[in-house]
């Protein structure tokens, strides 16, 4: 259902910000102007303009060119942006970085055609949602797969080290002599969270340098892992699901039942803060 959602908003973010002329139609480039029927529809682009004809009879060609106003400005960072939004879908659900030439193509067929004042056929919209959503589930299920495997490989590799809960970590940096972590204490870390995508690549959702986190406020798995650290150290954790966000999808790029990998260097243990003479003014003045 998000996935329908996510489609359908592509949609309607393209339906609704382009002008509705429900006279127009658009035909060829060629300078000379064909003969058209009122309800065909004929488009060709040369990369630099195409022309618009109404139903009247009258026609205007249309350049393509950067924005030079506020209108058109709008309408780029809009086409930019739809196109950004249909380039990621791909890219999540058939693992493609680039679009089709049939892809551009029918992106362009679909703003012209709204243009055109041509309806949208939502039962076909709705078949067309439907099927990604079948598409994006496969490929889901078999991202978890291949990450399963993966995870289970490392446990053979004479680097990592497993818990008791399934952990597998690896240690980067050692540093005997740091500050251990005791429960529930704040630290200061750099860190990379990534989530897999293919036998041994994985994506980074988030990162940061010198970021202090309470262990309390962490998934499991990387709560459990820092406890394992001493100040200078700096481990990856490798966490499958059920040691991270579980069945929650927490964003596009965070599905659920993703299979993590965690980079962190531990610069420091916090001091824990000491509430008492705060304690005793505020007795002090009631």
């Amino acid at each position: 259902m998000k996935k329908l959602i996510m489609f359908s908003f592509l949609f309607l973010l393209l339906f609704s910000c382009t002008k509705n002329n429900n006279d127009s139609q658009v035909v060829s480039n060629d300078n000379s102007i064909p003969e058209t029927k009122a309800n065909d529809v004929n488009t060709q682009l040369d990369g630099n303009s195409f022309y618009v004809v109404s139903k009247t009879g009258e026609s205007r060609k249309v350049d393509v060119k950067s924005p030079q106003g506020t209108t058109d400005g709008l309408s780029y960072i809009i086409g930019y942006n739809a196109t950004s939004q249909l380039g990621s879908i791909i890219e999540r659900i058939y693992a493609r970085t680039e679009l089709s030439d049939e892809e551009i193509g029918s992106l362009l067929q679909g703003i012209i055609d709204k243009i055109a004042g041509k309806d949208m056929d939502w039962e076909y919209m709705n078949e067309v949602g439907m099927k990604l959503n079948e598409d994006s589930n496969k490929r889901l299920e078999e991202i978890r797969a291949l990450a399963k495997a993966y995870y289970e490989g490392l446990k053979s590799n004479e680097n990592m080290k497993t818990t008791s809960s399934g952990l597998i970590y690896e240690i980067i940096e050692a540093n005997e002599n740091g500050k251990a972590v005791l429960e529930n204490e704040s630290v200061n870390v750099d860190y990379k969270m990534q989530v897999f995508v293919s036998e041994g690549n994985f994506k980074t959702i988030d990162e940061g340098n010198g970021v202090d986190f309470p262990l309390t406020s962490l998934i499991q798995g990387a709560t459990e892992g820092i406890k394992l650290m001493k100040e200078g150290e700096k481990f990856v954790f490798y966490i499958v699901p059920e040691l991270g966000y579980g069945n929650v999808q927490v964003s596009a790029d965070l599905e659920a039942n993703s299979y993590l990998k965690f980079e962190v260097k531990l610069n420091k243990v916090n001091e824990a803060k000491d509430d008492s003479n705060n304690q005793t003014d505020e007795t002090a003045n009631k």
